[in-house]
């Protein structure tokens, strides 16, 4: 069973936990499965290039994400 992550922020440092939660997926360690990104332009990449639901509002990804860890 692999643990569900989410993501605060998506800038520069961001993506690095995207990239590296994409990599433990394959393996089957953690999977990606939210972001925090308030940056409306930034929202919409991550959601083109990892495929994983954005929220606005870290409270609302918390509550609904189905997460299990988180790294800002």
């Amino acid at each position: 069973m692999s643990i569900k992550v989410g993501v605060v922020g998506a800038g520069i440092f961001g993506v690095n936990h995207l990239n590296a939660f994409r990599q433990l997926s394959y393996v089957g360690v953690a999977e990606l499965a939210a972001v925090c990104e308030i940056n409306e332009e930034r929202a919409k990449w991550v959601e083109d290039n990892y495929g994983v639901p954005v929220y606005r509002d870290y409270n609302e990804m918390f509550a609904n994400a189905g997460i299990d860890a988180v790294t800002v």
